[in-house]
């Protein structure tokens, strides 16, 4: 077995359904495969013979990317939108928020989320590196061309649709890092090319 981090080899060879001592010619390795696949943490599966006595099984699981609201739990899901499993513990997380979004009640691990309008959400997600979608609380999609991030202290980014955004990340940035107390911004703007657009909380 190669390539699993998070799924115990046993948990995989059990759904595999192998048995030790089975002649190779005799195992069904299309059907090994689809049963591997119906691991809502796999994303890949193949098996190749490796003669006289061998079977290999690589892997690829599929990695954890933002929580997505479902029916009395958050559903933790990929790069493509399955879901992978649920959780409670969202507030211990450093996984983004997507809200507004649809998810089915019936839906569970394994399955994808069809909601259109999680996808831009995603792809802003898979093009930032690891410590830039950690800084990010919670994305809204409620208007897939006009995407609200969340960052701590409910700082609000106003980052438009899912294009150019590297660059509108590097301009965000930048305001960041010259803004001592964050708790003071009502919003950064970044949607549109030119220099971001800067709010601040009025003070009562």
């Amino acid at each position: 077995m190669q390539g699993n981090k998070r799924i115990p080899t046993e948990e995989l060879l059990s759904l595999a359904g192998l048995e030790y001592g089975v002649n190779l010619w005799r195992i069904d390795t299309e059907g090994v495969v689809e049963r591997l696949k119906a691991h809502p943490l796999l994303k890949e599966a193949s098996v190749k013979r490796k003669w006289p006595h061998a079977l290999v099984i690589y892997v690829t699981e599929r990695e954890p990317l933002a929580f997505v609201p479902g029916h009395g739990v958050f559903w933790i899901v990929d790069g493509e939108g399955y879901i992978m499993e649920g959780s409670s513990m969202i507030a211990l997380s450093k996984l983004p928020f997507i809200s507004g979004i649809q998810v089915k009640d019936d839906a569970g691990p394994g399955a994808k989320v069809e909601d259109p309008r999680l996808k831009p959400a995603l792809e802003v997600l898979k093009v930032l590196p690891l410590e830039a979608r950690e800084k990010i609380k919670e994305i809204q999609v409620i208007d897939p061309e006009n995407l609200l991030l969340y960052l701590p202290e409910r700082v609000k980014v106003k980052f438009g649709n899912a294009s150019s955004v590297k660059e509108k990340w590097v301009r965000l940035e930048g305001v960041l890092r010259e803004t001592q107390q964050l708790g003071l911004l009502e919003y950064i703007d970044v949607s549109f090319d030119g220099p971001p657009v800067i709010k601040f909380r009025e003070k009562r």
